[in-house]
């Protein structure tokens, strides 16, 4: 249980229910109203792998184009998601095979760009190398500038790296740098051998075939735009102290967990996590000494943001006994 000082002051743990979430019997999918904008960028494969038959007479493209038409025409025109696309191994004018990438969409929101998107999606072609890394570089740059919101780039491909780049590596350093959450990638009729070298992208799902790839592309959707997110704030003496504070995602086998933080210590830290029950702990260094609260059993749903307010009580005049 967490500890509570005398008067309060910070306790107990909120759950706010957030509008829009994935309707499934109508085929829709919602942003998530968080106060805070989702910005995604699809970076699709048509590279010349991707004219190879997956089912039945069907290639690689045929598929891909299908679903993610499926994709764009169920998502709801939300004034808190905007979207773009990103195309590579389409030759475009000008590029040479290794720099062959290109923002084809830039950001908009849904009912703005979604024609557009369809219609360069029909227009595909699978002709190219794979430059993965580069596109990557590229589509960081794609985002608003100055602008606060959850940056998500997610990828589909056939194949590997072709251009000798380190697209895992990119990735890393994007993510440490702040530019992007953790990207999610979709593994399209990849070998087991492709596949290691592309999951450590990011959030890796594996897809076969058209149902496979639009399960995969649908649980995305589920997690970006309705996903759980956690807010947590810390308090000591009445004051908050979000930002002084050592704070820990332990999962229900007290296992420390890596999460995104979607926004900085403020007054709230606000988390990226997975569906699930976890622990929040916290450490609060007073006179060199640590002081310790936590919250147990925080259940985490999507669709939901909850916030946790640890406690770290009445500080003032506290005595240190020393052996």
């Amino acid at each position: 249980m967490m500890r509570l000082s005398r008067k309060g002051s910070c306790v107990g743990i909120i759950v706010l229910v957030v509008v829009g979430l994935l309707l499934a019997n109508a085929g829709s999918i919602f942003a998530a109203e968080s106060g805070e904008k989702t910005y995604i960028e699809f970076i699709i494969d048509a590279s010349g792998s991707m004219r190879e038959k997956v089912e039945g007479n069907q290639s690689r493209m045929d598929v891909a184009k299908e679903v993610l038409k499926e994709l764009v025409e169920g998502l709801d025109d939300d004034p808190m998601l905007e979207i773009a696309l990103r195309v590579y191994g389409f030759q475009l004018p000008g590029k040479s095979s290794c720099e062959d990438s290109g923002l084809m969409q830039d950001f908009g929101s849904v009912g703005k760009v979604r024609s557009s998107i369809l219609q360069i999606v029909e227009s595909l072609s699978p002709k190219g190398m794979t430059p993965i890394g580069y596109s990557l570089r590229e589509a960081a740059k794609d985002f608003p500038k100055g602008k606060d919101g959850r940056n998500v780039i997610v990828l589909v491909t056939d194949g590997e790296e072709s251009c000798m780049a380190n697209p895992c590596k990119i990735s890393q350093e994007l993510q440490k740098e702040g530019i992007i959450l953790k990207p999610y990638v979709v593994g399209f009729a990849l070998s087991a051998a492709a596949e290691e070298k592309v999951r450590c992208i990011g959030n890796y799902f594996s897809a076969k075939d058209k149902a496979s790839l639009s399960d995969a592309l649908g649980s995305i959707m589920v997690e970006v735009v309705a996903a759980p997110s956690l807010e947590v704030e810390a308090c000591a003496d009445g004051k908050n102290v979000t930002a002084q504070t050592d704070i820990r995602i332990l999962d229900s086998s007290g296992r420390p967990q890596e999460v995104e933080v979607t926004a900085k210590a403020g007054e709230v830290l606000k988390l990226a996590v997975d569906e699930g029950v976890y622990t929040v702990t916290g450490t609060f260094m007073v006179d060199n000494e640590p002081v310790e609260a936590s919250q147990a059993n925080v259940t985490l749903k999507p669709g939901q943001a909850t916030r946790v307010r640890l406690d770290f009580g009445e500080l003032s005049g506290r005595i240190v006994l020393y052996a």
